[in-house]
């Protein structure tokens, strides 16, 4: 299992889609936990959370949200602070992942532990 840290400030609904739905495209998206951190956005948030409603069909996610903004690192340890599984990837909220990339990964990682470390 991997878990996928995505921080995301004031972010571009269309973007975070196209992002999100690179997620949805892994092979082994079954065996992925996204977790949205919202970096105390400006924006209305209603457009966030219909969009992670919707993915939620597909993802499993989970969503935090903080009142006072620190940046990009902070958000990725808030995120670190709340993963489950031994593996974790980062993500911004206006790219994409390739179809295989959590697979490879994983993969690489079990079957190579100490090269990763």
């Amino acid at each position: 299992m991997i878990d996928l840290i995505i921080p995301i400030y004031n972010v571009d609904i269309a973007r975070f889609k196209i992002c999100l739905s690179s997620v949805i495209a892994q092979t082994i998206v079954d065996q992925i936990r996204v977790t949205i951190v919202d970096d105390a956005s400006n924006q209305e948030n209603e457009e966030v959370e219909q969009l992670l409603t919707q993915m939620s069909t597909f993802l499993n996610i989970q969503l935090l949200r903080y009142s006072e903004n620190r940046g990009p690192g902070y958000a990725r340890q808030c995120g670190i602070n709340n993963t489950e599984n031994p593996y974790i990837m980062f993500l911004d909220a206006d790219d994409m992942l390739a179809p295989v990339a959590a697979e490879t990964l994983l993969k690489g990682l079990e079957d190579n532990p100490d090269k990763y470390i």
